[in-house]
């Protein structure tokens, strides 16, 4: 242990040396301190610098062009020595993110680091100059590094196998694990063969990210860059590949998936983002990204081969982080043998050899009840699956939710057993999310209408002819015209059932209005939009007789600001409501989201730096009026072409105006 610490510091002394040619220091401090590499802080009197000693001198062999072409996203190289591993770095005037990144720094991050790659696929030249990961062998060296072998030494290349963190025994049974699941793993990676390879850090973890004072995300330490397909990295920014898999395959029970629609919109932005001026093509991307993601954990892994290290801590400490990937690993894996009856035995039996009883239990289950699902789909019985969604619905952090399925879009028009459980799920809690309501098309052009229309909003929210809904937020009488006087938009087919059933067949659109949060709003004040009939009486339960459809014309989410809810407090005061548990449903594109006039809300923070629109259509029985709201402006704005274009079936809903 001493002579490796005196040989350190001898080494640090001799790169501070080098350092000092170039970048004329007072101060020196240690920032960061692995075995594969270390960082010093170097301060000046007027400025800094960063001195990175990578441990053995291999890494990254195109800095400079990193440096060069990837600015001011990268950090200027100011100097190297490629030979013994040193490289330092001139100030990149950015403050460390932190370990814990809020969704809005996230969104940030996972932006800027596609802008990056981006601009990268035009300098073929550096692409040119990385090493090329091949995803078609990258599964061979992962057993490979597995195997347990003869001892735990160093290898004659240096190099060491998984046994060098785990112990031989350990090792040995994950070898038997990913074994079993190579079938399964080998199919999953090939979909991320043959996208045009982009630059990948390969290390993304906040440590080596920073923010500068004007926003701009920053990315350092581009030692392990490779070229491959994009998407490699975004492991570090998700805790592995299950997260990714499970929301863009839309796997609901999958494990870790309780943030999947965050984590759904953060990699469509990601891919928005890469795909931006046609270097890659999102409908390509989006279906191979999940098999990219675990590939970038395997490669993750396999780099620990490289970093040998003396002490039985630090081989603890590596080990540790090492086990966690394995576990997500074989979450993918259990994923993947749902729908593979021979592959899910064989899986089942390596997890119970190596005693996992409970992972071996859970594929079975999960494998048998897809297959009984299979044959049996349409014929299920509408009573048991009626009570098992309703007793679900009470369950604590979960939403009410219904899904249209495809058979009903096909047919363009809600099932009588989804219409009966919507209603159910809506008068026991006073709120209700329906997905796939409205097609995604038709709110692309609702959102490009109000972008244009109502442009002087977008820039003030303090118009005489609008209602504040707090700071950096307002209501909006929006025209019924265009694509918002569309009967999918005003009379969905899979909504206005329900509504019919909630409010009485002569119910009418009372309003339509978009509340518009723009960039920084900060949270409402949790409140309902409406009192109660009789405030005397507020223990009289009486039927719904006002619920509101929003329809998000830009996702509700923890970025852009999700609508926190407290079902079941429509029939509670706001002071009980208060005491009640909430929920923030995160409300796709296409969905709409249900609310009782009574029930306590609030909208969240856009955390986002765009305008968050969502239209608002409230359904109210025909001899209600809201005299709360609508003080300053008219509830409905129609004229009679627009009415004139309103089927004859529907024009009950509006011919009040």
């Amino acid at each position: 242990m001493a002579n490796t610490d005196i040989s350190v510091s001898k080494e640090i002394g001799e790169a501070l040396g080098w350092a000092r040619r170039a970048f004329a220091y007072q101060e020196t401090k240690i920032v960061t301190d692995y075995p594969w590499a270390k960082t010093v802080e170097l301060k000046s009197a007027t400025s800094r610098a960063f001195l990175k000693v990578a441990t053995p001198p291999a890494g990254c062999k195109s800095l400079a062009l990193i440096s060069e072409y990837l600015s001011p996203n990268v950090p200027p190289l100011m100097t190297s020595d490629q030979e013994r591993g040193l490289f330092l770095y001139a100030d990149h005037r950015g403050e460390p993110v932190g370990r814990k990144l809020d969704a809005a720094t996230k969104l940030s991050i996972i932006t800027t680091y596609a802008a990056v790659q981006r601009k990268a696929v035009g300098h073929h030249d550096l692409i040119a100059s990385l090493p090329q990961i091949q995803l078609d062998r990258i599964y061979d060296e992962f057993l490979q590094f597995l195997t347990p072998g003869g001892d735990d030494t160093p290898k004659l290349d240096g190099t060491v196998g998984a046994a060098h963190f785990l112990g031989r025994g350990s090792a040995q049974k994950y070898f038997d694990i990913f074994s079993a699941a190579e079938p399964l793993f080998r199919k999953f990676l090939a979909r991320g063969a043959g996208l045009q390879p982009a630059i990948n850090h390969c290390n993304l973890r906040p440590s080596n990210i920073a923010r500068r004072k004007d926003g701009a995300i920053v990315i350092f330490d581009w030692d392990d860059a490779l070229a491959g397909p994009p998407g490699l990295s975004l492991h570090s920014l998700f805790s592995g590949c299950c997260r990714p898999f499970a929301a863009l395959a839309g796997i609901s029970g999958a494990p870790k998936a309780e943030r999947r629609e965050s984590d759904r919109e953060l990699l469509h932005a990601y891919v928005d983002q890469l795909c931006g001026d046609g270097a890659f093509d999102a409908k390509v991307v989006i279906p191979a990204l999940p098999a990219i993601i675990c590939a970038g954990v395997l490669n993750y892994l396999l780099a620990f081969g490289s970093y040998p290290v003396p002490d039985s801590s630090s081989r603890e400490t590596i080990g540790k982080n090492m086990r966690r990937r394995f576990s997500d690993l074989m979450d993918v894996a259990q994923l993947l043998a749902r729908d593979d009856r021979d592959a899910a035995r064989n899986l089942a039996d390596a997890f119970r050899s190596t005693g996992r009883e409970s992972r071996a239990g859970q594929v079975l289950e999960t494998s048998q009840s897809q297959s009984d699902a299979k044959p049996t789909k349409k014929a299920h019985s509408p009573s048991r699956s009626f009570e098992e969604a309703i007793e679900y619905s009470y369950q604590p952090g979960v939403f009410p939710a219904l899904d249209i399925s495809d058979e009903e879009q096909a047919a363009g028009s809600i099932s009588p057993a989804n219409r009966k459980l919507g209603f159910a799920l809506f008068e026991r809690h006073g709120t209700l999310m329906v997905r796939n309501a409205i097609p995604r098309e038709i709110i692309a052009r609702c959102h490009s209408e109000f972008m244009a229309n109502y442009d002087s909003n977008l820039r003030d929210t303090k118009n005489a002819d609008t209602l504040r809904g707090g700071d950096e937020r307002c209501m909006v009488t929006t025209k019924f015209s265009g694509t918002f006087a569309d009967p999918m938009v005003f009379a969905s087919p899979f909504v206005l059932p329900i509504l019919k059933k909630v409010l009485g067949k002569q119910a009418i659109l009372g309003s339509m209005t978009s509340v518009l949060s723009l960039p920084g709003s900060a949270d409402q004040q949790m409140h309902k939009d409406n009192s109660a009939l009789f405030v005397e009486a507020p223990e009289l339960v009486v039927p719904s007789f006002s619920v509101a459809m929003i329809v998000p014309l830009v996702a509700l989410n923890q970025v852009n600001g999700a609508t926190r809810v407290v079902k079941g407090s429509h029939r509670r005061t706001s002071d009980e409501a208060k005491t009640m548990p909430h929920q923030d449903p995160e409300v796709e594109l296409g969905s709409c989201l249900l609310m009782d006039c009574r029930l306590s809300h609030q909208e969240m923070a856009n955390n986002s730096d765009q305008p968050s629109p969502i239209l608002n259509l409230v359904y109210q029985r025909p001899w209600y009026r809201d005299y709360q709201s609508f003080q300053k402006q008219v509830p409905l704005i129609m004229d009679d072409d627009g009415l004139d274009r309103v089927p004859d079936e529907l024009k009950h809903l509006v011919d009040w105006v």
